[in-house]
């Protein structure tokens, strides 16, 4: 008895935390870290609601806001740089980048107007093209060309070569007459590509639960840990098939809702992969395949891609943070640091530990319906019964009495 009292008046010390069946410690050491980033793990996807509505974050017994975000993977398709050396003897111009970067043109920043020559370009020191004509033909026709096609995937090293003897400058100011060896002014280069943004994905391999063919329909049932779908590949040992599949979603595994219809593919004759694009979350799916005449297909696994979400706060000094989740009839918590934090770059990442089982976790004690609803469905069941043989009696004595005059 007093070990039950203990803990009641434990739980009502940790006021809202003892709402949760699990929480997972926060492992952060840097104390000057301003915004912090975790990604969501499989246990979470696994032990909370769909939309992460029971999820909550505590510093000690104080609630703490908080925003899930996914990464966006994001492309730079431009970049802007300034000479890091020049040799002016050999007119040769340096540009060294941070990082590597896929170059598909590059756009000379010239001040000169009216010349012609031809440039050289080296991409990390071995030479990529030579004679690349550039010219600015203002006064004359107004035409410029100030572009040098590449397709160079992570360069670092960019050097610009021009032959002072190929340079001819026409109407040059106070003059109408042609001038070599005159050094051109090249104040800057912006490269640029067509890359397109790729979604990075984290993948999961789910093997069926059940399997069971009936009327040439094959039906294939996977529990997916309540994991974020975004893309299905369907894998498989058998090959040469193009079937039309029903693709269903469940909570429970015994009610199915319809995601929809979809043709699944496999060839030596096309390459492609057939991946599916779902984006849902569930904790069981279900695949009809239609066979026709043909054998039902091997499935041996789902690939699950997952895009990665990942929580982010902003920690107070070095205070112990712990996340809780895991309550069916928890509402979407809605904090104001969702509309405050504009830039994402500058988060440090941690890890959650692993899942706990929360000892102050007290069920919410739901009220019983009346005994009437409780017993609703067998009650109407009886209402109608009654009320056919009600019906019945009825005709029956009609009749009698119609047979009897």
């Amino acid at each position: 008895m007093r070990i039950f009292i203990f803990l009641f008046f434990v739980a009502s010390l940790y006021g809202g935390v003892n709402d949760f069946k699990y929480y997972k410690d926060i492992n952060f050491t840097d104390t000057k870290t301003k915004l912090i980033k975790l990604k969501l793990d499989k246990e979470l996807f696994q032990h909370s609601n769909t939309n992460f509505k029971d999820i909550r974050l505590y510093e000690g017994t104080k609630e703490q806001g908080f925003m899930i975000k996914r990464e966006d993977f994001i492309v730079q398709n431009k970049m802007h740089l300034y000479p890091s050396s020049y040799d002016r003897d050999s007119a040769k111009i340096d540009f060294v980048l941070d990082k590597p970067f896929d170059i598909k043109e590059i756009v000379l920043n010239i001040s000169d107007r009216n010349f012609e020559t031809t440039f050289d370009l080296y991409i990390n020191d071995k030479l990529i093209s030579s004679a690349n004509q550039i010219y600015d033909y203002s006064k004359e026709t107004g035409n410029r060309k100030f572009v040098i096609k590449a397709d160079v995937q992570q360069a670092q090293k960019i050097t610009l070569s021009y032959n002072l003897k190929n340079i001819r400058f026409f109407y040059k100011k106070y003059r109408d007459v042609e001038k070599s060896t005159q050094y051109l002014t090249l104040k800057s280069i912006t490269l640029k590509n067509n890359n397109r943004a790729k979604r990075n994905y984290d993948f999961f391999y789910i093997s069926p639960l059940n399997i069971f063919t009936k009327d040439r329909v094959s039906t294939y049932i996977f529990d997916t840990q309540n994991l974020k779908i975004d893309t299905l590949d369907i894998l498989s040992k058998s090959d040469n098939y193009q079937r039309i599949s029903d693709i269903y979603k469940s909570q429970d595994g015994l009610l199915w809702d319809k995601l929809g219809r979809y043709d699944i593919q496999k060839s030596i004759f096309d390459e492609r992969k057939s991946t599916l694009k779902l984006n849902v979350r569930t904790k069981y799916l279900k695949i009809e395949v239609q066979n026709r005449d043909n054998q039902p297909i091997d499935i041996t696994a789902l690939k699950i891609g997952t895009t990665p979400l990942y929580l982010y706060f902003l920690p107070k000094n070095d205070k112990k943070y712990r996340l809780y989740f895991g309550n069916e009839d928890a509402t979407l918590a809605d904090y104001d640091l969702k509309y405050l934090i504009k830039n994402f770059k500058d988060a440090k990442e941690f890890s959650f530990s692993k899942l706990h089982i929360n000892n102050l976790y007290q069920p919410t004690q739901k009220s019983k319906p009346p005994i009437w609803q409780q017993y609703k469905e067998i009650l109407f069941t009886i209402f109608v019964l009654f009320s056919i043989a009600l019906l019945a009696f009825i005709a029956m004595k009609l009749l009698k009495n119609i047979r009897e005059n």
